[in-house]
């Protein structure tokens, strides 16, 4: 009987160590909930065409206080955040710039945003294909 009990609680632990979620999907989950993606692109749609809402505006000051409470040691992934924190501020940065009528500080704002957003981008792509990374 104790054999039997012992093989059991060896099969649940291994089964609940092979179910954990890696940090690449905690992180995934975490964006996902925050529909991060989506609002960095609009944000970016906004302002190719001309100028953000105060809506979306007021929405990457948000997102960035949303961003802002990642807790986790991956550096990778804190890189990633970075990256989309660092898109929603040069968003605001570029809206501010369009509304001081600072047009070439505004386009140049915009074109880093877009920079920073694809490599962030790219990466978090990676990160959830494995691209290379060996631990989850």
């Amino acid at each position: 009987m104790k054999k039997y009990i012992c093989c059991v609680v060896a099969a649940m632990l291994f089964l609940a160590n092979a179910c954990a979620l890696s940090s690449a999907d905690r992180y995934d989950n975490f964006i996902n909930d925050l529909d991060a993606v989506t609002r960095l692109q609009t944000g970016l749609r906004q302002m190719e065409e001309g100028e953000m809402t105060p809506y979306v505006r007021a929405d990457m000051e948000t997102l960035v206080q949303d961003l802002s409470i990642l807790q986790t040691d991956d550096a990778e992934i804190l890189k990633i955040n970075g990256a989309f924190i660092d898109t929603a501020c040069l968003l605001q940065e570029s809206m501010d710039a369009a509304a001081s009528a600072e047009q070439k500080a505004a386009r140049s704002l915009y074109e880093k945003a877009e920079k920073c957003f694809a490599m962030g981008y790219e990466s978090f792509f990676a990160l959830l294909t494995g691209g290379g990374r060996v631990n989850g």
